[in-house]
C-alpha cells in the first residue's frame, strides 16, 4: 500500500525533489504527469497492464509515461484520464506543466 494513498494529487507534486531532481530544478515539474500518473494507477491497485488496455496505449507507451513522457495529443491524454478515471483537466494541466519544463539541451 502506498504512503501516499491519501494524499490529493496537488499534495502530491509538493513532495520535495529527490536529489537528482535539485541538481535539476525543471527536473520535478517535468515530471509532475509521471508522477501524478504512477501514483493514481497504484492508488487505484491497477496494474500497468490493464491501465495500458484500458487507455488504448501499447505497454511500452504507459511504461514511458510514467518514465516521463508527455503526450501532446489532447486524445491521448483523454485516454489516459479515462483509464485512470480521472479528470481530464488534472491530466491536461500536468502535461501541460511538464512540456514546459522539460530540458531543452
Amino acid at each position: 500500500m502506498s504512503m501516499y494513498k491519501n494524499q490529493s494529487p496537488s499534495s502530491l507534486s509538493a513532495l520535495p525533489p529527490t536529489a537528482d531532481q535539485s541538481r535539476r530544478p525543471n527536473a520535478w515539474l517535468a515530471s509532475s504527469l509521471a508522477r501524478y500518473v504512477r501514483q493514481h494507477r497504484q492508488d487505484l491497485d491497477m496494474t500497468v497492464a490493464r491501465a495500458a488496455e484500458l487507455s488504448g496505449l501499447a505497454l511500452s507507451e504507459w511504461y514511458a509515461l510514467e518514465a516521463g513522457w508527455v503526450p501532446e495529443d489532447r486524445q491521448v491524454q483523454h485516454a489516459i484520464a479515462g483509464a485512470l478515471e480521472s479528470d481530464i483537466s488534472k491530466i491536461a494541466i500536468l502535461a501541460s506543466i511538464a512540456i514546459n519544463h522539460q530540458c531543452r539541451c
